[in-house]
């Protein structure tokens, strides 16, 4: 073992799952504490608890998983987990980097690397189960689980995920990671309504997958849609923030009449004051004095008094 002044242990556990049934196999994780904090890094195998010796921490000899891996194979991969674990504080030691939930996990998975090509990525589970439900209604129509245009809206999915993240495996889904692709799905012109559909049924993927066991991450369960679905109200209503520059060009854009350059100059008013358009469209002159504006808000009737800026001054002449 390598020699790290950094504290740390790594202990092996079977995750065990209330709702899970008698018999089925679970999870396999490394249970990683180190300077206060924890992280748990899926071993990429799964046993059945009566396989499992937990004073030891390894598959008990002669038993192999559903998949077919044997003991000697688990318990192999288990040992080169914690070989890497070694080296990874060490290397954060030698740079004298401080150890952080992301860079324990990241260099683990930098050190496993080239066992990772033997893993199926969500990529292929998914084309599974889209494979599986076609299967299903090419035989019986009538009763397969999906029709076709939700077998369409799944290889949208699918094919998103792949231009969003190569290579992406269950344990690399986050809160954060769907939060950014969730991002990414509105940046390609969907409407909030669309993604919203789209994070729902990823959502239902990552059911069936821990269902088959496929899946031992739940942090999608955590996940809730950042932009909110309007779709009652309108279909394309995705909101962002104007920035500084988007400003600067209505300010510029040459417009074909006085009408609109008056609108143009209450819009920009508003967003440089913060002023709501009702109140901006009830103040008159005698409400600046000495480069200040002091009005009565129409909404909440409390008196706002706040100086002009050479943002606001501008449109206000």
């Amino acid at each position: 073992m390598i020699i790290s002044n950094y504290k740390y242990n790594l202990n092996f556990r079977i995750e065990k799952r209330k709702s899970g049934k008698e018999g089925a196999e679970l999870p396999i994780n490394a249970d990683i504490p180190f300077c206060g904090k924890r992280i748990f890094f899926f071993t990429g195998h799964r046993i059945g608890e009566h396989q499992w010796n937990k004073e030891t921490q390894m598959v008990c000899r002669n038993n192999f998983n559903q998949a077919e891996v044997s003991a000697s194979d688990i318990n192999a991969r288990l040992s080169k987990i914690r070989t890497a674990l070694d080296q990874v504080f060490a290397s954060l030691e030698h740079y004298g980097m401080t150890p952080t939930p992301n860079n324990v996990r990241e260099g683990l998975r930098k050190e496993l690397d080239e066992e990772r090509v033997t893993r199926k990525t969500v990529a292929e589970y998914y084309q599974m189960l889209i494979d599986e439900r076609d299967e299903e209604r090419r035989i019986d129509p009538k009763t397969a689980q999906w029709s076709k245009p939700t077998s369409t809206k799944h290889k949208t999915i699918l094919r998103r995920l792949n231009e969003f993240r190569k290579k992406l495996y269950f344990e690399d889904i986050t809160v954060d990671f769907l939060e950014k692709f969730e991002v990414y799905l509105i940046q390609q012109d969907l409407t909030n309504a669309y993604v919203t559909q789209l994070m729902k049924s990823m959502k239902g993927f990552f059911n069936w997958a821990a269902k088959k066991g496929y899946n031992p991450c739940t942090a999608y369960n955590d996940y809730t849609p950042r932009f909110r679905d309007d779709s009652k109200k309108s279909g394309r209503s995705n909101r962002f923030p104007l920035t500084i520059e988007d400003l600067e060009a209505i300010k510029a854009f040459q417009t074909p009449s006085q009408a609109i350059d008056r609108t143009r100059n209450v819009f920009l008013f508003c967003c440089y004051s913060g002023m709501r358009f009702g109140d901006a469209m009830q103040m008159r002159w005698c409400d600046i004095i000495n480069d200040c504006v002091d009005f009565v808000a129409e909404k909440t009737n409390q008196r706002i008094a706040f100086p002009l800026n050479n943002f606001c001054n501008a449109p206000a002449k």
